[in-house]
């Protein structure tokens, strides 16, 4: 889970010249409401992905990909890792002066607020789409079976006890409810999540299991925080290498993989 301080800083040196970011973004004690880092997060994403669609780059989108909002939460850990491995790919690329002009224009002409509710709404609408299907075959799997009480979909205001590996137990609150997609929060941190219905409802199962061990003085240990480091190619070397993927155990998760 990269800090947002090393993401700042990575970010800075390898696009600072690309004039997509304000002189105050560029500083990093300027950051400090939620909304500002996601917002040069977007430029950052944006121009990665303008940049290797403008050279033909087989890879997926990490503008539509990775939310911005879910990195600063140190969720989604492996998209992040996406988005670091194009950015090395983008800092390496040779005679690609021209892309990267072309993606910087298109950064400043669509600007941050477009770009991040263009994201917005398509992670969303794929969020309902998955959440349908797998609706479909959750009631295709259960017909002629009789449902539970503990299977039933929350109601906003529900509470719900949920474990984050390396962060501990958070306690959150369904928010709203709509579509098969839930809007959850999370005061110990002020953060929300999007779930789909089969993860609301794991979530749910999950919860009622830390409760359990709760009531029986049980101690739920968060798991310990692996540290990863990244290392930035320098760009003087970077002429005559040959691209590395520094996460490609992670890229062979990703969905773009696993169809080839």
């Amino acid at each position: 889970r990269p800090p947002f301080p090393f993401l700042h800083k990575l970010c800075s040196e390898a696009f600072g010249h690309t004039n997509i970011f304000t002189p105050l973004q560029l500083n990093l004690g300027n950051l400090v409401t939620r909304d500002q880092k996601a917002g040069f997060l977007v430029r950052a994403l944006a121009f990665v992905t303008f940049t290797l669609r403008a050279v033909g780059a087989d890879c997926v989108s990490v503008l539509l990909f990775v939310s911005p909002v879910q990195a600063l939460a140190g969720l989604e850990v492996d998209r992040t890792h996406e988005f670091l491995d194009q950015l090395v790919r983008v800092h390496l690329l040779d005679n690609a002066d021209a892309a990267k002009t072309l993606a910087a224009e298109e950064v400043l002409r669509k600007g941050e607020n477009h770009l991040y509710t263009m994201a917005i709404k398509f992670r969303r609408g794929l969020t309902k789409v998955q959440a349908a299907v797998r609706l479909f075959l959750s009631n295709k799997a259960s017909r002629g079976q009789a449902s539970t009480t503990h299977d039933q979909p929350p109601v906003p205001g529900t509470e719900f006890l949920k474990l984050f590996e390396g962060f501990g137990t958070f306690k959150g609150v369904v928010r709203s409810a709509a579509n098969g997609v839930y809007v959850v929060y999370y005061a110990q941190d002020g953060d929300e999540e999007e779930l789909d219905e089969e993860e609301m409802l794991d979530v749910m199962r999950r919860s009622r299991d830390l409760e359990a061990a709760a009531n029986g003085s049980v101690k739920v240990a968060p798991a310990p925080l692996a540290t990863t480091t990244v290392t930035l190619p320098k760009a003087s070397v970077a002429i005559n290498m040959v691209p590395t993927n520094l996460f490609e155990d992670l890229e062979r998760e990703l969905p773009s993989r696993q169809q080839r």
